[in-house]
């Protein structure tokens, strides 16, 4: 019984990740929900992660187009939403919440 109860988590965990998540960082939801300074924190981490100095103005120019790049993304997957339902196609979204992250996927 416990075998299987374990293969169980195991697949339910490997087809949840497997899905797209709508509160990741850029997703639309995330634009929605996280204050202005954390989405530049966000950028910051990416642009140095790119190897920008702090201080400089380059970093500053990643940020913004990080920025406008992520906020770009984040609406056209909203549109891809309102158009699949304006197909009068149902969308089923389900949110799972682990620590302080929420992903939300929807189909």
């Amino acid at each position: 019984m416990n075998k299987n109860r374990t293969l169980i988590m195991l697949l339910l965990s490997t087809s949840l990740a497997a899905c797209q998540s709508v509160g990741r960082q850029g997703s639309p939801l995330w634009h929605m929900t996280t204050s202005e300074s954390d989405k530049i924190a966000a950028y910051r981490a990416t642009c140095v992660a790119y190897g920008f100095k702090a201080g400089t103005a380059e970093l500053s120019q990643c940020i913004a187009q990080e920025s406008r790049d992520s906020r770009a993304s984040a609406n056209d997957r909203m549109r891809a939403i309102q158009r699949a339902n304006s197909y009068n196609r149902t969308i089923n979204c389900t949110s799972t919440t682990t620590g302080v992250f929420t992903n939300t996927s929807c189909r």
